[in-house]
């Protein structure tokens, strides 16, 4: 990551190699201000709990990730913050 910016990163919960919780710390541990949530197909009730707990902006479940629910996290959309999110 350390060549891209991206305005959000999505991680997946459960990847081949390396967990996205694993990945998502070596994320922030390089860059404090990613703005990163969780998702998974699976609805496990830890996952927001860890999502907070490693710094993550939060956990959604795959079935309700859209655009706002995302701007919502990191604090962009047109209720307020940055559009860092485009639809």
């Amino acid at each position: 990551m350390s060549k891209l910016n991206p305005d959000i990163v999505v991680m997946d919960v459960q990847m081949g190699d390396m967990s996205g919780v694993e990945a998502t710390r070596r994320i922030l541990a390089q860059n404090p201000e990613a703005n990163i949530v969780l998702t998974s197909m699976g609805s496990d009730s830890e996952y927001p709990t860890l999502a907070r707990e490693i710094g993550a902006r939060g956990f959604v479940p795959k079935r309700n990730l859209n655009v706002s629910m995302l701007r919502s996290l990191v604090g962009g959309g047109p209720s307020g913050g940055s559009s860092a999110i485009a639809a």
